[in-house]
């Protein structure tokens, strides 16, 4: 009756003790055994001989089980119901500690368990280690035999039995009889067959403890269903809300059949899901009603088809408007012409009636409003809701306010993004009413066409973008008096009571008092005054912070205004909620968004939304048959929990050093993996991105992605200045321009254009990197420093957010697959920040494939706001940030992970790394070795790799050794071609390949930053390309620590090295190969840290950083250790690296600011004499570098570089002056020269150019 999954039934049991009766307290006893045997067949009145299976307590000792065998023979005998029956055994007898061996209390319950399962499969598994019946236990005779293989039941005319035997220590004896469980019932006539597609959507509801979970259950679900379609829709349904628990993370799905259930929970079509974070399961519902709807023929056919409730409502609503409308307002709905549709006189009585309709159905759903807040006419709705006035009157006045409406003079209405005080004063301008006050920046006007017109062009001459509401009549405004008056006079004859629901007053923004809502003059007021919704939407809100709220009545328009507006007006916002507002999806939205067949998903949908936030509801029944399901149970997330061994340690500090192998010395390389988590404590996030007036400049790519960032930042009416990739320079119309993103000059035009007409963008959004990359990526990361150079050049001093959007850069879930070319801007995302003081980064990942909308469009600009971290990822509501966690290596074996005599391929093999990881392998598994490099080893070479490759042969080892560039596809086909020919095939590969980078942005040219990116980036994608399926099943991946830890000067080979990583997840993720991608630290004495040219300024920084590298040594346990592990993306760090509780990784050797000296050293000797300082600006200036420098005296004609500078101090430098005096001087400046004389000079120019724009 409870629809209950029946694996099998219990027909009887018995326990007993022969404790007292025993020679001791151990020892087994055959009465006992054999009368508790005997009076569980009789409690579940069944014969021995319709036992096909025994699952004995079986315990393998020669005492134990010779007395098991005959307790059960000798019950077996005495209650055979055939005697007579032909001599033989017929019931198997196994012992499930066969295979598990004593699993002490839980003995029995497994036992039970093995015995279900065999009557569930019609199957007897054979008990193992077990070639033939021992001697001495008695089985010979008995009617009992041990099955040695998997065997199938026999089939007898009575359902399948097992017996299931448990004996404990002490006496005590319990034996149980099962029986199969019966066949389920046949589905009713006429039922659907499972999989087969309903009317109404089906709500599947999901919930785990953290959002990772969450996905993961959707995945395994999806899973499930894809391998069983017969499975019905309606049980699945039935299990998810009857047999799971409501946790914190949830999300719902509709699907109408089993293919659409796993095309949902797959991701699917985001309108047909909705998902939340709840705490509770009794969170408060509000209503919102809206005023005057656009109403399109059909509204509301769909749920008056699927849903009797509303329909009963909606047809008793349509009986009573009959004599006041003239027609069946069902059929006006239904089949009534647009125009009919708009006329106020039906508009306004049909939206009333639907709110009613609605508000039936939720009653239905054990949905009931905690309080109201209508819109204009929708006050009026909350009036009928709450009881102030009785549904017949309610109708009856709708029609009559409608019809006095429709009479009123024509007029027109103006929505705003501006604020109240600002409104008002254009309304007093212009001859206008303040009609409406809904959000911060959200305001209507309301007067006559040529007013609006006026009013309207007056703003496009500001820049203010303007909408005309599509209404023919000036509402709440004077034009509204005598309709008003009439209105109240008919409101006078009408009982009016004090509301049973609190509701919020439109006139006050407060809540209406009992004397207001039986006062016929102040509905008279309530059409005359602004509709102060914004106030209301506060006062809504400070309820109860988890207050869920949900629009009832046609259309999302309070409910896209409720998303815009924020929590309420400022002085309110801290008491009402401290997040953005829980909203549940519109039932009813506008057609615009789903067609009238798609109606009763949008109300389930809704329905959802309302459970999703954890308000309490009744689910609409999925059938009166629908059953439990077997689906997958609740997803282990496998963290690890390491305990570290050793005494009690002192009190955790900020940072604690990564955990080191078991055994490890101390001096071995630190281990960690990648992670997504939620954002730290303390890390706040603002609900509302446009709390300070921002100037943004968004990026738009050409496909139109970012549309909803640049539509929500201009519903709040902050500047927003749109940027499409174009063939030339141009201004498209005021606030929208094109640039060629491939020349540089382009960006410093449009910043200069900016600063000129508005001021300087203090937040920028890149959606360029939305775009599928019609390249590698490459292009996506030059726009990126062209811009910041361009800020420079530009003279944009003041702080910048800049945001970077993309889609799927990193693989933040399981399943995902990176995109590689997006993966490449983190890099400049990264670094930017080290190198420009006033830039602020953070890098957005959307998930992979997703669009965004205006839910996802708000939560980005928090994001970019607020910039918590430099890498963000967006999966559903959450705001991830990637850190990195400690691990344990695997202990390495004698073979290294490898195959004696595998096959190795290392390319960049002739450099430092490649060398020792190759060497590594031949000493450790005897591999074969074949080196790539673009300038291989020869006979005649001599040299440190020469003799790498003389010392291999001299040991025996195979080395092959072939010129290859991995950046030309061809040349790396044609030497992996001769590595089959020579070795008969390729094992593994490890691609060290690379080139170092260096050098700030500002001073890089883009052939010096691509020669970095070619043999990461086409490297991997040839690499990729030329093995065949099958080989290769080992592919370790070289990349670097400059993905994860920001440096000055690394922009370039951060991002070469993210693509790289990206390109071994997504390749991992295929399966076909075991992918590790290594983000190694520095090497010392090998490797190209310690190997690179750097500049002359950056020796000295280079030494330091070297300091504590990784030796050779730790490097090779460290990949010996990796090539144990499984697939995927790990960090190797120097001994002593340290982990902070935000997950970020510190070395112990990072390159730390340049501060100011505190001890003055004398001005080293120059080629240039002395000159001292001769204007106000020369003299700061040479305080600036002194402090800086650390020296006591700088003349104006010193030489930066000479007196010590390099280019990390440089930027340092650059933020200073911009600190002093307001403007930005170049970087690049410092390099040539960086005199204090012509830095003055340079610096005044600016200054006096500022205030000639001013």
């Amino acid at each position: 009756a409870d629809g209950d999954r029946v694996h099998a039934v219990i027909l009887g049991s018995a326990v007993n003790n022969d404790g007292a009766d025993k020679a001791g307290y151990t020892a087994p006893s055959v009465s006992g055994q054999s009368a508790v045997i005997r009076e569980a067949l009789s409690v579940a009145d069944v014969a021995p001989r319709s036992i096909g299976y025994v699952e004995g307590h079986g315990t393998a000792t020669p005492i134990g089980d010779p007395i098991e065998v005959e307790a059960l023979t000798a019950a077996y005998r005495a209650a055979d119901d055939r005697p007579d029956a032909a001599p033989g055994a017929w019931c198997g007898l196994g012992s499930v500690k066969s295979n598990l061996g004593h699993l002490d209390t839980a003995a029995g319950i497994t036992g039970f368990i093995k015995a279900v399962q065999a009557l569930r499969h019609g199957r007897i598994p054979a008990s193992l280690h077990v070639d033939a019946a021992e001697p001495g236990v008695g089985l010979s005779g008995s009617p009992f035999f041990v099955p040695t293989d998997l065997t199938d039941w026999p089939v007898t005319d009575g359902p399948r039995r097992a017996a299931v035997s448990a004996f404990g220590i002490g006496g005590t004896n319990a034996h149980v009889i099962l029986e199969q469980a019966p066949a389920t019932a046949d589905a009713p006539a006429g039922a659907s067959p499972a999989g087969a597609p309903v009317d109404v959507p089906v709500a599947l509801p999901l919930s785990a403890r953290t959002s990772t979970a969450l996905d993961s259950v959707a995945g395994r679900l999806a899973d499930h269903l894809a391998a069983h379609p017969e499975l019905a829709l309606a049980d699945v349904a039935r299990t998810l809300r009857d047999g799971r628990r409501r946790l914190s993370h949830r999300r719902v799905v509709l699907a109408r059949d089993t293919a659409g259930a796993v095309a949902a929970l797959r991701g699917g079509d985001r309108r047909d899901r909705v998902g939340a974070r709840t705490g509770r399961d009794d969170a408060p519902v509000a209503f919102l009603l809206p005023g005057q709807a656009a109403l399109v023929p059909g509204t509301a056919d769909g749920l008056h088809r699927a849903h009797p409730v509303f329909r009963e409502a909606l047809d008793e609503c349509a009986r009573i408007l009959r004599p006041h409308l003239g027609a069946d307002l069902t059929e006006l709905l239904r089949d009534g012409d647009a125009d009919q549709l708009r006329r106020t006189s039906i508009v306004q009585p049909a939206v009333v009636a639907l709110g009613y309709a609605l508000s039936r159905l939720w009653a239905h759903w054990g949905v009931r409003p905690t309080a109201l807040l209508g819109h204009s006419l929708g006050e009026f709705t909350a009036a009928l809701l709450s009881g102030v006035v009785a549904l017949p009157d309610a109708l009856a006045l709708a029609a009559t306010r409608g019809r006095l409406m429709e009479e009123m003079p024509p007029g027109a209405m103006l929505a705003l993004p501006l604020g109240e005080a600002e409104a008002a004063g254009i309304a007093a301008a212009h001859g206008l009413d303040l009609a409406a006050v809904n959000g911060p920046a959200a305001t209507v006007l309301s007067g006559t066409h040529d007013a609006v017109e006026r009013a309207a062009a007056a703003l496009a001459e500001r820049d203010v973008r303007a909408l005309r509401l599509p209404v023919d009549r000036a509402f709440h405004g004077a034009p509204c008096g005598p309709a008003a008056a009439r209105f109240a006079e008919e409101l006078a004859a009408v009982p009016l009571h004090a509301p049973g629901i609190p509701f919020l007053s439109g006139v006050t923004g407060d809540w209406i008092t009992a004397e207001q809502a039986g006062d016929p003059a102040y509905w008279a007021r309530q059409m005359l005054s602004p509709v102060r919704f914004h106030d209301g939407l506060g006062r809504l809100l400070a309820l109860d912070e988890d207050l869920v709220l949900v629009e009832n009545g046609p259309g999302s328009v309070l409910t896209d205004l409720v998303r815009s507006a924020g929590a309420g007006p400022a002085e309110d916002a801290a008491a009402a909620r401290t997040g953005a507002p829980r909203l549940a999806p519109a039932p009813l939205p506008s057609r615009g968004r789903r067609s009238a067949d798609d109606e009763p998903a949008s109300a389930v949908l809704s329905l959802a939304g309302l459970w999703a936030h954890g308000a309490p509801v009744v689910w609409e029944p999925v059938g009166a048959d629908a059953r439990l399901a077997g689906l997958p149970g609740y997803p282990f997330e496998r963290l690890p929990h390491w305990i570290e061994p050793g005494p009690a340690a002192p009190a955790a500090s900020a940072a604690s050093p990564a955990s080191a192998p078991a055994g490890a010395s101390e001096a071995d390389a630190v281990h960690a993996r990648i992670v997504w988590r939620p954002l730290g404590p303390g890390v706040e996030v603002p609900a509302d991105p446009f709390a300070r007036r921002q100037t943004w400049l968004v990026l738009c790519d050409a496909e139109g992605a970012t549309q909803p960032v640049i539509d929500l930042i201009t519903a709040r009416g902050q500047i927003v200045t749109v940027v499409r990739p174009g063939p030339e320079y141009r201004r498209v119309r005021r606030g929208v321009y094109e640039i060629d993103p491939g020349d540089p000059s382009q960006y410093a035009k449009l910043l200069a254009d900016l600063r000129g007409l508005v001021r300087p963008p203090t937040a920028i959004v890149h959606g360029w990197g939305l775009a599928p990359a019609a390249d590698d990526g490459t292009q996506g990361y030059f726009g990126l420093v062209r811009l910041a150079r361009a800020m420079t050049e530009a003279s944009v001093v003041n702080d910048v957010r800049l945001g970077v959007l993309t889609a799927g850069a990193f693989r933040v879930l399981d399943g995902e697959r990176p995109d590689p070319a997006a993966a490449l801007l983190s890099g400049p995302v990264q670094v930017l920040p080290e190198e420009y003081a006033n830039l602020r980064c953070a890098q957005v990942d959307l998930a992979p494939g997703a669009r965004l909308d205006a839910e996802s469009a708000l939560d980005v600009l928090r994001a970019v706001v607020a910039a918590p971290a430099r890498l963000l990822a967006l999966r559903g509501a959450d705001l991830l940030t990637r850190a990195v966690e400690p691990t344990r290596p695997v202990a390495p074996a004698s073979s290294a992970g490898s195959a004696p005599g595998a096959v190795w391929v290392v390319t960049g093999g002739f450099g430092g790394i490649g060398r020792t990881l190759a060497g590594h392998l031949a000493r450790t598994a005897g591999a074969r070795i074949a080196l790539l490099g673009r300038h291989p080893v020869t006979d005649e070479d001599e040299g440190p790799a020469a003799e790498f490759v003389g010392d291999l042969r001299a040991r025996g080892t195979e080395v092959l050794c072939l010129r290859a560039d991995v950046a030309d596809a061809h040349s790396l086909a044609e030497a992996l071609d001769r590595v089959r020919e020579t070795f008969g095939g390729i094992d593994g590969v490890v691609h060290a390949a690379g080139v170092p980078g260096g050098g700030s942005v500002e001073l890089r040219d883009d052939d010096e930053a691509r020669a970095v990116f070619a043999p990461k980036t086409a490297g991997i994608r040839n690499l990729l390309a030329a093995l065949r399926p099958g080989e290769a099943g080992t592919l370790l991946l070289c990349s670097s620590l400059a993905t994860l830890v920001p440096t000055y000067g690394q922009a370039d080979y951060a991002a070469a090295n993210a693509y790289l990583a990206a390109a071994g997840e997504a390749e991992d993720a295929r399966g076909e190969r075991r992918v590790i991608t290594v983000n190694w630290d520095m090497w010392a004495s090998v490797g190209m840290a310690s190997d690179a040219e750097v500049p002359a300024d950056l020796r000295a920084l280079q030494e330091r950083m070297l300091a504590g590298a990784l030796t050779p040594a730790q490097g090779t346990r460290a990949f010996a250790a990796l090539l144990e592990g499984p697939g995927g993306q790990g960090v190797v760090a120097r001994a002593g690296a340290e982990v902070t509780d935000d997950g970020t990784l510190r070395l112990t050797a990072e390159p730390t600011a340049a501060r100011p000296s505190t001890t003055l050293l004398p001005r080293p000797e120059l080629a240039t004499a002395y000159t001292a300082p001769g204007t106000p600006t020369e003299e700061r200036l040479a305080e600036i570098y002194g402090e800086m420098l650390g020296i006591d005296r700088v003349g104006i004609h010193d030489d930066f570089l000479d007196l010590g500078g390099h280019s990390l101090l440089a930027a340092q430098v650059v933020a200073r002056l911009r600190a002093e005096f307001g403007v930005d001087v170049p970087a690049r400046a410092f390099f040539e020269g960086g005199r204090v004389a012509d830095l003055a000079v340079d610096i005044e120019d600016r200054i006096l150019a500022d205030l000639e724009n001013q």
